[in-house]
């Protein structure tokens, strides 16, 4: 268990280190954006998304969530899954308040956002054609890009600083 908690806080700055190299044209360009709080805002609108969704599930009437092409029979499933997202909207928002010391958050976040993608993709294709699943997947799987690119691109610029100013 330590190992995949080592290895999985660790992955993300690993690719970060290994695959994404700039120019120093390119870093001089890029070391203006604050980082830190771009991937901030990302994990709190996410968590708002979430937040939101949640309660849509847990809120509306089945004849309202049907509108969205689910027949529901009964309203415990839509139930459990709008608490999964309020449930999760809580790491979203633990790792946007101090994202330097949330890796494994943020690993979280990235596994539970491609997780639901191939989840709803999958679904779409062999299960049911839905619509607004295809479209949850392709936002499910947006906004883990956005998790992983902002953060690899802050503890890129991260440790490119603190070489920097050591040099």
């Amino acid at each position: 268990m330590s190992i995949f908690c080592f290895t999985s806080h660790n992955l993300l700055f690993i690719i970060s280190q290994r695959f994404i190299n700039f120019t120093e044209l390119q870093y001089r360009a890029m070391k203006h954006i604050n980082y830190r709080k771009l991937m901030q805002w990302v994990l709190v609108l996410i968590a708002l998304h979430s937040i939101g969704f949640g309660l849509a599930l847990i809120i509306l009437p089945i004849n309202i969530i049907e509108l969205f092409g689910f027949q529901l029979y009964e309203k415990f499933f839509a139930v459990q899954g709008g608490m999964f997202h309020l449930i999760i909207s809580v790491a979203y928002i633990m790792a946007a308040l101090k994202p330097e010391d949330s890796g494994r958050l943020i690993f979280l976040s990235c596994f539970t956002k491609f997780s639901a993608a191939i989840f709803l993709f999958s679904y779409f294709a062999f299960e049911k054609q839905i619509f607004m699943v295809f479209i949850a997947g392709a936002g499910d799987l947006l906004m883990g890009l956005a998790i992983l690119i902002t953060y690899i691109l802050f503890r890129k610029f991260e440790t490119l600083s603190v070489e920097k100013t050591t040099a």
